[in-house]
């Protein structure tokens, strides 16, 4: 039982929901199996490798189910529109700190140092002065590496969380969940337009796309380090058209592009052109509020 419980659970990690929908009620009470030898299989082969989650994940990942198209064909949404015999891959959202982490990753800012204690990166003014009744009522922001180690590490006060996970649907942790909800809200576009830590990634990005020979090979960088794949035609069309007109706005002596460049602590390149850089990190700013960024498929 224990072998199918946490095989369950890898599988929704993997998928997005579990060979058991119920994860939390393996009992009478909740749903059985979809694929009940899949889930025998999977927990037997789960001992034999040692208790190996890497190992099965890995397993999991090499096989034709997990590799497949999210486009599902007419027959599967006629027959199987709910998906349960994985006739396409399942797309889901990925989860508040996998979304942090993955902008932090594409930028090249994600330290990957394990373990230490809980780190304190950016968080909006007055939130823990507001919320906070006692014990550590002031927010103390670090600095350095502490800023991009990874979302697992971020502190985490239940009487005031911080507020861009909790967008994305990470439980305030005053009980236990275990399958969050899933939702699809305008604060969530916000968060990847405005919070400090994404227009940071974004222009460290814009660094990078700057260094490229040409806007072409710009717009291609970005498209593999955020979506993994080359832009579509019209795709690179509408970025390039996006980003002229980024750069007349940003040229006008009246334009915010300074500002915009010291947002976050680490440090503008000095050898690049601010109006071009700006025009580059707002591109990729974008790029990161596209479904395609925040959806795995």
């Amino acid at each position: 039982m224990t072998a199918r419980v946490q095989v369950n659970r890898l599988w929704k990690i993997c998928f997005g929901k579990g060979l058991v929908a119920t994860q939390e009620d393996f009992g009478n009470q909740g749903s059985l199996p979809s694929h009940p030898e899949l889930l025998d299989y999977l927990a037997i082969r789960f001992i034999d490798l040692g208790w190996d989650m890497k190992a099965l994940l890995k397993e999991i990942m090499l096989s034709a189910t997990y590799r497949q198209s999210s486009k599902a064909g007419k027959d599967a949404e006629e027959h199987d529109p709910e998906n349960n015999y994985y006739a396409h891959y399942p797309a889901h959202r990925l989860s508040a700190e996998m979304i942090r982490d993955q902008a932090l990753a594409a930028s090249g800012l994600l330290v990957r140092k394990i373990g230490g204690p809980s780190v304190y990166p950016y968080q909006p003014d007055g939130i823990w002065e507001a919320l906070a009744t006692r014990n550590a009522t002031k927010y103390q922001q670090q600095s350095g590496d502490s800023l991009y180690r990874r979302s697992l590490y971020t502190i985490w006060k239940r009487s005031s969380p911080p507020p861009a996970m909790l967008n994305f649907d990470a439980p305030d942790r005053y009980y236990c969940v275990v399958s969050r909800q899933k939702t699809s809200t305008p604060l969530q576009s916000l968060v990847l337009m405005n919070d400090p830590q994404f227009i940071e990634a974004a222009r460290i990005l814009g660094e990078q796309m700057m260094r490229k020979e040409d806007l072409g090979e710009a717009i291609q960088l970005a498209f593999s380090t955020l979506f993994g794949r080359r832009p579509r035609p019209e795709e690179l069309d509408n970025i390039t058209t996006l980003w002229h007109s980024l750069y007349a706005s940003f040229s006008d002596e009246a334009s915010n592009s300074a500002e915009i460049l010291q947002i976050g602590e680490s440090k503008t390149a000095s050898d690049l052109d601010k109006d071009t850089l700006t025009a580059y990190a707002m591109v990729a700013s974008t790029l990161m509020n596209y479904d395609e960024f925040v959806v795995k498929r």
